[in-house]
């Protein structure tokens, strides 16, 4: 597995660098040899070499080398020495610069890469109280420096830090703003449906559901699908004075053809109370079936509630339906109406968050995370 060279190729699209990267930039010749080894999958030669170079002060080596510790992949994971060597990197604005020149031409990059990566590793370390005491403050101060650096995901752990709060850590709601539409900015448009979330639910924020409509707005603009079933949501709940299901609908519809399983729920929910569409089991099972094959295992139970109150012939119409349905711009499942009574299920009412950046340092995500 040519693992170092992956993950050197990924932190080079991240930062923009250009260059013939078949193979790793000229460096000095023991961590040349680190470098070949571990694309060879030879850690038993390139750990020592990789702990020579983090010792001289290689950033790249010590990064790496933090990375192998915390995996636990090739030796078992260690998080007291994947914090020591993360912290080698990290603190490089507080310690003597290694030489750039020794990793070639774009070592001053490859160095900040390993920096900011390393300050986001240490952050999710301290959030997670993996190889240093839990402190959240003092993972907030190293997400805040490689956020600061433009790391993509250090903002929205910030934003979701500041506002949740937690031990030491009191939830400010402005910062929490702040740091979500930093993420925004970068392209996270799950960032902006956290922001509508916090103003829904008046976490650490004076709770307004028209505030909470236009980030969703602006979240569901850039494409994010927990946003766009918030705002049906809204809409269903008559946030604004009065149910509007025509909208609701059409939120949720939208959120359907990108396979969102909650949306297919609310959808069922709809047809079988008959609220913006005419009542119709039919369609009502038929979404319900696709949400239980979409991740919402709680559609199995609905259909199984309005069974009894249709024919077969429906049944057999719905399923037909829900085994043949494909996004479309309507996203209607192709099933005929029906008169027959539906059963009275639970409207949905949970709203969405944003699914997680990657999971916390307890659960391993360093394999999730780029290196130089």
């Amino acid at each position: 597995m040519r693992r170092s060279a992956l993950l050197l190729a990924t932190a080079i699209s991240v930062l923009g660098l250009t260059g013939p990267w078949g193979a790793v930039p000229p460096a000095q010749a023991d961590y040349q040899a680190a470098e070949q080894a571990l694309e060879a999958g030879d850690f038993d030669k390139a750990i020592p070499l990789l702990d020579e170079e983090a010792k001289l002060g290689n950033p790249v080596a010590a990064y790496n080398l933090a990375r192998i510790y915390e995996q636990g992949q090739a030796v078992p994971a260690d998080y007291d020495k994947a914090a020591a060597y993360y912290r080698i990197a990290a603190e490089l604005d507080t310690a003597p610069r290694f030489d750039g020149a020794a990793l070639g031409a774009n070592g001053p990059q490859l160095i900040q890469a390993a920096q900011m990566y390393s300050q986001y590793s240490l952050g999710r370390l301290y959030e997670a109280g993996k190889g240093v005491p839990q402190d959240l403050n003092q993972a907030a101060e190293w997400y805040v420096r490689a956020a600061d650096l433009g790391h993509p995901s250090a903002a929205l752990r910030l934003g979701r830090l500041f506002r949740d709060g937690g031990p030491g850590l009191k939830p400010q709601g402005k910062l929490a703003e702040r740091y979500f539409l930093q993420a925004g900015d970068q392209g996270n448009a799950g960032a902006l449906n956290e922001i509508g979330l916090m103003y829904l639910k008046g976490t650490a924020v004076t709770r307004n559901a028209k505030t909470a409509h236009d980030w969703f707005e602006k979240a569901a603009a850039q494409g994010s699908v927990e946003a766009e079933y918030n705002l049906g949501l809204l809409f269903q709940s008559g946030y604004s004075g009065k149910p509007d299901y025509i909208q609701a609908i059409e939120h949720f519809k939208t959120a359907a053809n990108k396979l969102d399983g909650p949306s297919m729920m609310a959808l069922g929910d709809l047809y079988a109370e008959g609220k913006g569409v005419p009542q119709d089991p039919v369609q009502a099972y038929t979404w319900y079936s696709l949400a239980k094959d979409h991740g919402a295992a709680e559609g199995a139970a609905r259909m199984a509630a309005l069974a009894p109150g249709m024919t077969p012939v429906q049944v057999a119409q719905a399923e037909s339906a829900a085994q043949g349905w494909q996004p479309s711009e309507n996203g209607l499942p192709v099933a005929a109406a029906s008169g027959a009574p539906a059963a009275e299920p639970v409207m949905a009412q949970q709203p969405a968050a944003s699914a997680p950046d990657n999971a916390p340092a307890a659960d391993n995500a360093a394999a999730a995370q780029p290196a130089p």
